[in-house]
């Protein structure tokens, strides 16, 4: 530039910061005037559209807020679909496959160690105060505070889970600003603890159009102090969808699925915000936008790479690696699944000198990884919960926040998951380590984690420790599991490719499951590092408790840390165990490590080899091998940046033989089932299909943990501890029939006793027949009558015969309930399987509205009532007459005269019909 144009330049920079400090010492909001950001799909270049901050303020210190009350969570209230998150279009590309792939090569089926270490710390996070869905769970951990944002609340703790600021709606933040940042409050949200600058960063998207994304960054290391406000317009007509960010030297960087007017998609878009003028309150900060889908539309789902750590952050002009996955069939021309990678450079004096990957926005480096299969690539509720049909989200065409950042010296590392298809439907959670040398980036190691059982693990999120521990936070359910929440991990030493320490849980769920019609879970959960230590991981997902309803979740935050972890000294243990006998290596082996602060456990690999990374200390080592004697070594000093050597080599055990047989618990017919053995090397045992029984050989000395599971669907898996083993030993498994399901073969629920049965043909409608009567339990509107067909939907026969009853939801006002209830008891003394048993007409109106019937009992002639079970939706996704089953257990007080009475309740939906009803002992045998 001429000097005098530096000279025009330089006084226009001082005139406007003199009236940027003008509006903040008045306190008012800044806002640049006349000059309208460059939108989306403005310019097809290469070159980065550039833009700036269309608002800027100060927000007062949030200590200083009276926010308004928090909302109560109603988990019975009808809730909305939360912010959109289409599935992307890429998998739908000509030429995109369904089909499975081969087995994952690298699924791991056992379950680890059962070494993974519990929280240490735990809170109840924020619930569904907006009735929206899904809560989209994120938050993150800084030296004194814990900030967590879900869809649509923002609250932050101290470190023990005292709350210090709301819950209060997120864009509280930017009630100063003014503006379109200021009044919506539409979610997508993020909270990023720069660790570089000790600032907080949080941000979300404001829809519809203009799109804007209103970010704020504190003002100091306190989140409780104030705010400096952003609200920056990135297009006029993209929608700038599921915004993911990172921290990194040169940048806040951002990737975006963008869809056009919110409908069409519209291709990845990748936008860096000045990280260094927003750290100074600089109204003038600016972003460079890259708009990917202006050139190429195949690209979407992509992840920006975030510095987890200022103890391995990247070197000065290492760019920022943004990183996506596709399988095979996604993008023409490349047929392998794989990570694509861009690097991403920014120049904030001349933004054309700024790139993204190769010409035409191409990724820099394709890196094949082992082929999976997209779970569930036509649907968006395949994740099962137990009881309804109604299933969740899994999410499986995108790589799953964060993108994990660190440099180790001599290598880069980043770690980061997936959700697939670990076989017959599964989800399994797919993490990846990669590494880089200085050249291109490598699977340093690969997992699929889906241990051998029927649940459901998938919305993860992976990070990793100082010491190269890595960890995966996810949710699980499946047909028996209610969606809870847990997490799994490794220690740096342990063989590659699996999650070898297990998994431990943060949060059971249930007895409650989510009913809502677009099925909508995650989108996203958050695993981080704490700063203090760089050991501690800090987690926050969603869960559904107690409560069955469209949106009933809950959130927890919890946090647990590998014992081995420090950022102290450290040194290295390994060696090598084998076999006295015959001095072959022993895989498999187990190798514990313990000191007076610390206890790590390893196995050995193929080669009979371990490590482990410790700190400094003196440690007794013990080694554990099937079929080999137990072996400890005392004393085992582990010094500073150096290794030490400890060997071990095991005589082998006695065995004894252990002879079985698998029983049906009432009928004593033989059944083929599998067993597994704690540490048995060799997989499942099978029985003989015809006697029964089968045979093994146990070390002596040892007691095992033995689960048994029948080949035939339909019975309770039997699990048992047997030892020690002193000797040959014969024993016998009797598994019980599943007394809701009733599939065990030759079972049937007509085969119980029936106590009472009801069809409701007795009764002239709209009254009831004669043993039965209603009361309102909450408001006053609630009926239930009977009639010659369904009332609202109108004009369904019955199930049997030519009456049915009804409650009236559909004219009942919303949490109006009332029972209808036997006027006489029944003797369940002796049935422990005791079920009610009926039929209910269900109808896809009113989707959100979950009326429902609750089967309750009371002991005490009707004074007090108890619910049984879970309620069962008028709603599930389905149409017609479907059976439902609900076992009379858990049942407090005596049951020699049990009445059964049927809550209904509304949700101001469609009327609940119920046909057919018994109470039976529940399922018999043949």
């Amino acid at each position: 530039m001429p000097h005098g144009g530096l000279e025009v330049a330089m006084h226009r920079f001082r005139l406007t910061w003199l009236a940027v400090a003008f509006a903040l010492v008045l306190g008012m909001p800044f806002s640049w005037a006349d000059e309208p950001n460059q939108g989306a799909g403005s310019r097809t270049s290469l070159t980065p559209v550039v833009g700036r901050a269309q608002k800027f303020a100060v927000s007062p210190p949030l200590r200083d807020l009276a926010p308004p009350p928090p909302r109560a969570f109603n988990p019975e209230a009808e809730s909305r679909q939360g912010p959109e998150n289409p599935p992307l279009p890429k998998q739908k590309n000509p030429g995109a496959s369904h089909l499975p792939a081969a087995p994952d090569a690298v699924v791991q089926s056992w379950p680890g160690l059962g070494s993974m270490p519990a929280p240490s710390k735990q809170w109840e996070g924020i619930s569904n105060l907006n009735g929206v869905y899904p809560p989209d769970t994120e938050g993150d951990v800084g030296p004194n505070h814990y900030i967590q944002w879900v869809n649509l609340s923002l609250q932050i703790w101290d470190k023990n889970g005292t709350s210090l600021f709301g819950p209060v709606d997120g864009n509280t933040i930017w009630a100063s600003l003014g503006g379109a940042c200021a009044t919506n409050n539409d979610g997508d949200p993020i909270v990023l603890y720069d660790a570089l600058a000790d600032r907080w960063l949080i941000s979300q998207f404001v829809v519809p159009g203009p799109y804007y994304q209103a970010i704020a960054v504190s003002a100091t290391s306190d989140p409780l102090g104030s705010w400096y406000l952003y609200c920056f317009q990135l297009s006029t007509t993209k929608m700038n969808d599921y915004p993911k960010f990172g921290v990194w030297p040169d940048g806040y960087y951002m990737t975006i699925n963008q869809f056009v007017n919110a409908s069409s998609w519209g291709g990845a878009g990748v936008v860096v915000f000045d990280r260094e003028k927003m750290l100074a309150g600089d109204p003038s900060a600016t972003f460079q936008y890259f708009d990917i889908g202006a050139v190429n539309l195949n690209y979407g789902g992509m992840l920006p790479s975030h510095m987890e750590s200022t103890w391995n952050a990247p070197l000065a002009g290492t760019p920022n690696y943004i990183m996506e996955v596709d399988d095979g069939t996604w993008i023409p021309g490349y047929s392998n699944d794989a990570l694509r990678i861009w690097e991403c450079r920014v120049d904030w004096d001349t933004p054309a000198n700024s790139t993204l990957g190769l010409a035409s926005f191409e990724p820099n480096q394709i890196l094949d990884v082992t082929p999976f299969t997209v779970l569930c690539p036509s649907t968006r509720d395949c994740i099962p919960q137990p009881g309804t049909s109604v299933g969740l989200d899994e999410i499986g065409d995108r790589l799953m926040y964060r993108l994990n950042y660190r440099n180790k010296g001599s290598y880069e590392s980043a770690v980061v998951n997936m959700t697939v298809d670990a076989g017959s439907g599964r989800a399994g959670v797919r993490w990846f380590e990669l590494r880089r040398f200085g050249g291109s980036w490598s699977v340093h190691q690969e997992g699929t984690f889906a241990p051998a059982d029927t649940e459901h693990r998938w919305m993860g999120s992976a990070a990793m420790d100082h010491m190269g521990n890595l960890a995966v936070g996810y949710s699980v359910s499946s047909g028996s599991v209610y969606p809870s929440i847990r997490y799994a991990g490794r220690l740096s030493g342990d063989p590659p490719g699996e999650l070898t320490q297990g998994e431990s849980s943060l949060m059971v769920g249930g007895p409650g499951v989510q009913t809502g019609g677009s099925y909508r879970w995650g989108d996203y959960s958050t695993l981080s590092i704490d700063p203090t230590d760089d050991c501690t991981f800090w987690y926050t997902q969603e869960y559904i408790g107690a409560t069955t309803a469209s949106a009933p979740w809950l959130t927890r935050v919890g946090a647990f840390k590998f014992p081995n972890c420090t950022t102290g000294p450290e040194g290295t243990l390994q060696g090598t165990v084998s076999s006295s006998a015959s001095g072959l290596p022993i895989p498999g082996a187990r190798v514990t490590a313990t000191s007076a602060s610390t206890t790590v456990q390893v196995t050995t690999n193929g080669n009979g080899t371990y490590s482990m990374t410790l700190p400094v200390g003196t440690y007794t080592v013990t080694v554990s091998g099937w079929g080999f004697v137990t072996q400890t070594a005392n004393g085992v000093t582990v010094t500073e940046s150096a290794v030490t050597i400890q060997n071990f080599s095991l005589s082998s055990s006695p065995l004894h033989q252990v002879s079985i047989w698998v029983l049906d618990t009432n009928t004593s017919w033989p059944l083929y089932a599998s067993l597994t053995v704690s540490g048995y090397p060799y997989g499942a045992i099978w029985t003989d299909p015809v006697t029964g029984t089968c045979t093994l050989q146990l070390p002596a000395g040892a007691s095992y943990d033995i689960t048994v599971s029948a080949y035939v669907p339909g019975y309770q898996t039997y699990q048992a501890t047997v030892g020690p083993i002193t000797g040959d030993v014969n024993m016998s498994f009797h598994l019980t029939p599943n007394g809701t399901t009733c599939n065990a073969p030759g079972y049937s629920l007509s085969n119980g006793t029936v106590f009472f049965s009801e069809g409701f043909e007795s009764a002239t409608p709209p009254g009831l027949p004669s043993g039965w009567a209603q009361t309102d339990v909450s408001g006053t509107s609630g009926n239930w009558a009977t009639s010659a067909s369904t009332v609202h939907p109108s004009g369904v026969s019955p199930h049997g015969g030519s009456r049915l009853a009804y409650f009236n939801s559909y004219t009942a006002a919303s949490g109006s309930d009332t029972r209808l209830y036997r006027t006489s008891g029944v003797n369940l003394t002796g049935s422990p399987a005791a079920a009610a048993i009926f039929w209910m007409y269900h109808d896809t109106g009113y989707s959100g509205s979950m009326d429902r019937v609750q089967v309750q009992a009371s002991t005490d002639g009707g004074s007090t009532w108890q619910s049984v079970g879970s309620a069962v939706p008028r709603y599930d996704g389905t149409t017609g007459w479907k059976q439902h089953v609900v076992v009379l257990s858990g049942i407090t007080g005596p049951l020699s005269d049990v009445r059964i009475g049927l809550l209904g309740v509304s949700q101001y939906g469609n009327d609940v019909h119920i046909d057919d009803l018994q109470v039976t002992s529940g399922c018999g045998e043949p």
